[in-house]
């Protein structure tokens, strides 16, 4: 597992990129130790993009930062069956507490990856949750999300694939620069990817899409935050 590099605090605004981690679950719960959030606030939230890999089917039972759990967007579990089952989700709520807090995720997948962001001054309701799913393809198109000045836009995917690939790349309809956060192979079977926009307007339209070097079945979607 990973964090965010030199392990100094991420720099203040909206959305700060905490760090990746990744691996094997161990008796039904995988820990991303010591995650190096932003300074504790009263309205911080922690967003977790969990995505992974199993024999069969797969279940969350909770993920957990500190003594706080996190709740599940509305999309809820999207998956995806090729060799494996693929799964991706996303949890999201305010942790005003704890610096280096454990992300606890319990789950009876085999193999899972974690993308963890921290957001600041935004409301914890959403202003947007979209999921999508393909049995092929080289686009992930997460079409119409909505977003607000002063806001943030967090993307991920996971791509079913064989060992060393696909790359990755984003684009973005609207307003605001990408920041592209992890791009990795989970295991020989799965690949994942996440990427975020601090937005500058407020729109219902504008589209995020990951495109695939190569045509792969995949699960992706977009969560954005507004003030």
């Amino acid at each position: 597992m990973f964090g965010n590099g030199g392990g100094a605090a991420p720099p203040a605004g909206p959305i700060s990129y905490i760090g990746h981690s990744q691996g094997s679950v161990v008796a039904g719960a995988y820990t991303y130790a010591s995650v190096p959030l932003s300074a504790p606030a009263a309205d911080r939230i922690v967003v977790a993009v969990v995505r992974g890999e199993s024999i069969g089917n797969y279940s969350t039972t909770s993920v957990v930062v500190g003594s706080t759990t996190l709740s599940l967007w509305s999309p809820g579990r999207i998956q995806v069956f090729t060799t494996v089952v693929g799964y991706y989700e996303v949890y999201y709520g305010v942790v005003a507490s704890g610096a280096t807090p454990n992300l606890v995720v319990t789950t009876n997948a085999q193999n899972i990856s974690v993308d963890v962001y921290c957001l600041s001054g935004l409301s914890s309701t959403p202003v947007d949750q979209v999921g999508v799913t393909s049995a092929s393809g080289t686009t992930c198109a997460i079409n119409d999300v909505e977003t607000k000045v002063g806001g943030a836009v967090i993307a991920g995917i996971l791509v079913q694939t064989s060992a060393g690939g696909p790359t990755l790349t984003e684009s973005w309809s609207g307003a605001g620069s990408i920041v592209e956060d992890s791009d990795i192979d989970l295991s020989a079977n799965t690949h994942t990817g996440a990427a975020h926009i601090a937005t500058s307007a407020a729109t219902t339209t504008d589209d995020f899409t990951f495109t695939i070097s190569a045509s792969k079945t995949f699960a992706g979607g977009a969560i954005s935050f507004g003030p």
